[in-house]
This record gives structure tokens, C-alpha cells and sequence, in this order.
């Protein structure tokens, strides 16, 4: 928000920042993501749609869950809500490397919805690692954008999953996966 130079006009813009090496943009339950179309056009994203269904070989939320729709396009009214008892849970093929993670969330309710965020991958040797990432709480009409990071020391299928945290269960309304460059051999 601003004034325009020279007079007495207010001027608002929205500006979308872009992560560099962004690779993922999931908006969840959101197929018609005005983010998603804006990021897809400037980016060679690794998801060719704003969000689906898991498949072998694929990307994508590995269980049905509750459905908050919008016709706003924006990136936090359309989302995913989880059954009793339920995490919402994407899988996601990442590379070796370092990445970091960006959750968003609201809550359209006017709870007080505290949540934990967890990756987790089986490497070669067979014996699944899991690594919290974090906990926030959103309330009243809030929206939260935590961040995360995430080292893999050799590629993997990574399920990341929202779960409740001692209260309702859990909401997503997207994530974004950006890898870190590594300017060490410059």
C-alpha cells in the first residue's frame, strides 16, 4: 500500500514473491488456483496441476478428506480439513538436498486449531526416519504461513503430514517445496 508521487492517490498492489528453485505449489482443493496458474506461468514447477490424488510414480494427498471450497482464487480460502481422527498426508518425490518447506493455513472456523507438521522417508536402509518440523496453533479467522527445512541425504518418496495437536483436527490450505542451491562450488 502506497501513495502515488505527486498527489494525493492511494495505490494498493499485490505482489506475489517467488521463491528461487520453487519446484512444488500445491494448492490444495483449489483446481482453478489463480497462484498456482501466476507461479506455473513464470516457472517450470514439478506439479502440472494445483493439487491430486496420489499415484505410484506420482505426486499428490493420499486419502480423502473434507472439502472447504471458495470462488475467491485466494490460496488460503480453498483447502482441506481432516476427518476425526485423521491427518491430511501428501507424498512428494524430492531429490537429495536441501529443501525448505512453506505450510499455509487458516482457519475458517474460528477454533483454536493447534497442529504438528511432520516429514518422514525410508531411505536404503530401509528404516523410515521422521522428522518434526514444526507446531503452530491458528485461531479466530487467522491465517499462518510457517516455514521448515528439510535435509535428504539421498532422494525419497517424503510424506508430509498435518496432524492434530491436542485439539481439532487439522486443516491445509496449501504448501510450497523450494530446494535450496548449493553456491558452495562458486
Amino acid at each position: 500500500k502506497g501513495n502515488v508521487e505527486g498527489s494525493e492517490l492511494k495505490a494498493t498492489a499485490n505482489v506475489l514473491v517467488i521463491p528461487q528453485n520453487l519446484q512444488y505449489f500445491v494448492d490444495c482443493n483449489n483446481p482453478d488456483s489463480s497462484t498456482y496458474k501466476s507461479l506455473d506461468k513464470v516457472l517450470d514447477l514439478y506439479n502440472t496441476v494445483p493439487d491430486q490424488e496420489y499415484a505410484d510414480g506420482s505426486w499428490g494427498y493420499t486419502e480423502k478428506y473434507g472439502t472447504h471450497s471458495a470462488d475467491s482464487g485466494d490460496r488460503f480460502d480453498a483447502g482441506w480439513y481432516a476427518y476425526s481422527g485423521q491427518s491430511i498426508n501428501y507424498k512428494v518425490p524430492l531429490k537429495a538436498g536441501r529443501y525448505d518447506l512453506t505450510f499455509g493455513f487458516k482457519e475458517w472456523w474460528s477454533q483454536n486449531r493447534p497442529m504438528k507438521v511432520s516429514a518422514s522417508y525410508t531411505p536404503l536402509n530401509g528404516e523410515t526416519v521422521t522428522q518434526a518440523l514444526f507446531t503452530t496453533t491458528i485461531s479466530g479467522n487467522d491465517t499462518a504461513t510457517p516455514k521448515a527445512s528439510l535435509t535428504l541425504p539421498q532422494d525419497a518418496l517424503v510424506s508430509l503430514t498435518v496432524a492434530k495437536n491436542l485439539g481439532p483436527d487439522p486443516v491445509l490450505s496449501y504448501f510450497s517445496v523450494q530446494q535450496e542451491i548449493d553456491h558452495s562450488a562458486l
